[in-house]
């Protein structure tokens, strides 16, 4: 289940229906919330719960985030791993 909050910097979190644990899903690979908007027009999880794509504003998600412009993330729910997966400034 993913949930959204209206909090200054939109964020979505994961709940595991068997455990109850909440997960903030738009965050730095250490924990630390995003700088900016994550996850306001596209979201996708993946079918196995292990995965999920978010759209962000954020800049400080990943190092190297320039652009100044709205990007594709992916996440690995069991490692926190995060990547940028729209790396052109045309974002393709």
């Amino acid at each position: 289940m993913c949930l959204a909050t209206p909090t200054a910097s939109p964020t979505f979190f994961l709940k595991d229906v068997q455990t109850g644990a909440i997960t903030r899903l738009s965050t730095t690979s250490d924990g630390k919330q995003g700088n900016g908007a994550s996850g306001f027009t596209s979201l996708a999880i993946s079918a196995d719960g292990r995965f999920v794509a978010f759209d962000s504003d954020a800049s400080s998600l990943v190092p190297g985030d320039t652009l100044g412009k709205t990007d594709v993330f992916f996440r690995a729910i069991g490692t926190g791993a995060v990547r940028r997966v729209s790396t052109s400034s045309l974002h393709q």
